[in-house]
């Protein structure tokens, strides 16, 4: 062999340091990324995905910790709430007390003015005395009630009206308008201006022709 034929071929010796040989790993197939650890990328984005759960995880702390907080404010206001009622409860029954107790006192002078005239009328056998004295007393009644807010319901003369007169009886007459109260058969009233009793009456009606 000559040493022409010994003597390496320069173009093959760059050849193949430009293009190294790439060897096969067993077991993966040839479009497999490559293994963990051995790209700087693949790391990072590990160590990224490792803070985010992290972060994660303390905002999902944060968030229990403030619905936690919330349920034992609205259990603070629901109770605050319910002892509210209950005293409103407790000041409205209170204030109905005292109320009815001062209507009640201020009708104690009339019921003593009725005892004392009951006990002149078994001593005088009766007068006109006795009977300006218990007009007085209805008077003094009539007032004090009306000071509470009692007021009469007018009648006679008046247009029927269904909302505080209630019809007991019919009137055939042409002296007045059909629909006209001609008569009070039982007195009404209003109490602070809300009907406490409709006013029972007779009303006219046009004559039926024979």
């Amino acid at each position: 062999m000559t040493d022409e034929t010994r003597r390496p071929d320069p173009e093959a010796q760059v050849h193949d340091a430009a293009e190294p040989e790439i060897l096969e790993v067993e077991g993966l197939p040839e479009d497999a990324p490559p293994p963990a650890g051995t790209d700087r990328e693949s790391s990072e984005d590990a160590v990224q995905d490792l803070v985010a759960g992290e972060v994660e995880a303390d905002e999902v702390q944060f968030l229990r910790r403030r619905v936690a907080s919330l349920e034992e404010d609205l259990l603070r206001v629901r109770a605050d709430f319910e002892n509210f009622r209950k005293r409103q409860d407790r000041e409205r029954s209170e204030f109905a007390r005292l109320a009815a107790a001062e209507l009640v006192r201020q009708v104690l002078p009339v019921i003593d003015n009725f005892r004392r005239a009951l006990d002149e009328e078994e001593t005088e056998g009766g007068s006109d005395g006795y009977r300006k004295g218990v007009q007085m007393i209805f008077d003094q009644l009539q007032e004090v009630l009306r000071k509470a807010g009692l007021t009469p319901i007018e009648t006679a003369g008046q247009p029927f009206d269904p909302t505080v007169h209630e019809a007991v009886e019919r009137e055939e007459t042409t002296e007045v308008e059909a629909n006209t109260v001609t008569e009070e058969l039982e007195p009404g009233y209003l109490f602070q201006d809300r009907l406490l009793k409709p006013a029972l009456v007779r009303v006219a009606v046009p004559p039926q022709s024979s």
